[in-house]
């Protein structure tokens, strides 16, 4: 069997991304310790919620073009970064953009309450990669065919990537595309992550 380490593949964890909708309807981004909950116990689940709040800056603020230095100047500038802090950093850094932080950003539900904020829904597909896309294609199909979509079998990655996007979804799968998953995939399988 092969093994490999995704550490750079930007594929999540599949427990923490199929149970985090539920995850964070009890989970602020700056946890209330007071009700007896152990940092130890829910600490993995907020870093999902803090890198959605950052992506939701960097959309609003530009882009990572605009966003990137400025988490580069926060890394350089601060040895020990709160959540006060950072709001403050991010205002100095984006000066002409208090209009749109003030209007977009509602700090305290983003901080200290459970669930996402109305104005950002947690959306799975919000940035989907190209493989996510093609395995939407491929649900849509009458036919499977794994040709028409461009998956080579020999591309154990993106094989990886592709099941585990249909893994998450809350789409059920037609009998014929299942079986076609289980030829095409599952049979003979010499990798450990398949």
């Amino acid at each position: 069997m092969k093994f490999r380490l995704f550490a750079n593949l930007k594929i999540k964890s599949l427990n923490n991304l199929l149970s985090m909708p539920q995850l964070l309807n009890t989970v602020s981004l700056v946890p209330d310790f007071t009700n007896g909950l152990l940092p130890m116990n829910i600490i993995k689940y907020v870093s999902e919620k803090g890198c959605v709040f950052l992506n939701y800056l960097q959309d609003i603020l530009g882009g990572p073009e605009k966003f990137h230095p400025f988490l580069v100047f926060c890394i350089e500038n601060r040895r020990i970064l709160t959540s006060d802090r950072f709001k403050t950093s991010l205002y100095e850094y984006f000066s002409h953009k208090h209009k749109i932080l003030n209007i977009a950003v509602n700090w305290d539900k983003w901080f200290n309450e459970p669930r996402f904020p109305a104005s950002h829904p947690y959306i799975m597909d919000r940035r989907k990669t190209f493989w996510q896309g093609q395995a939407d294609l491929w649900i849509a199909q009458r036919i499977p065919s794994f040709d028409t979509i461009g998956l080579d079998q020999s591309n154990d990655l993106a094989i990886i990537e592709f099941l585990t996007y249909l893994l998450t979804l809350s789409t059920v799968l037609a009998a014929y595309q299942l079986r076609k998953i289980e030829h095409e995939f599952l049979r003979d399988q010499n990798i450990c992550e398949i």
